[in-house]
């Protein structure tokens, strides 16, 4: 039931197949209660739920109240689908025929960075890549992995084939728009 107060969750209810929904993943990682979201938003505790598992389709004074909360952009909270088709590229060769990866979007453009073990071992991955399939988790959101190009061996080529960087000649990595 919800409060005098609270703004509608939803203009429109029912599941909308194509808008892919961050909001469980950004509540959850502040240790929220949907309880405390909803007093941050001014929802009610079912519509926030309603939210999450994609039962309904926020308004957008509800998805502004959600980003608010969230200190985020609706974008950022909420993807359609349609966007998310376009294939990730490889930021360079895997070393073999499977391996695990982390998904990062960067300027727009999804990209695939072989996970590599290091002297405390495998770190932990976004997918495994096998037989030419890609299987990300679920939960991932490939804006939130932070990119930083640590391959030792030919990194300024791969770096300077990444968009929004160059290498001058005299070697040095710059960043262009």
């Amino acid at each position: 039931m919800r409060s005098k107060t609270s703004r509608p969750a939803s203009s429109a209810a029912g599941q909308d197949p194509g808008l892919r929904n961050r909001v469980q993943a950004y509540r959850s990682a502040r240790n929220w209660s949907q309880e405390e979201l909803a007093l941050r938003t001014g929802l009610s505790r079912a519509g926030i739920s309603a939210i999450e598992i994609g039962r309904l389709v926020p308004s957008t004074s509800a998805a502004l109240g959600l980003a608010r909360a969230f200190g985020c952009t609706v974008e950022d909270l909420f993807e359609l689908e349609a966007s998310l088709d376009c294939s990730p590229d490889w930021a360079w060769e895997p070393p073999q025929d499977s391996c695990r990866y982390w998904l990062a979007e960067v300027r727009g453009r999804r990209w695939l960075y072989p996970v590599e073990m290091s002297q405390v071992g495998l770190a932990v991955h976004d997918g495994v890549w096998q037989a030419g399939e890609l299987r990300t988790r679920e939960a991932h959101d490939p804006s939130q992995t932070l990119v930083k190009v640590v391959r030792s061996v030919d990194y300024r080529r791969q770096l300077a084939e990444l968009p929004g960087y160059a290498v001058t000649g005299a070697g040095e990595i710059q960043h262009v728009d």
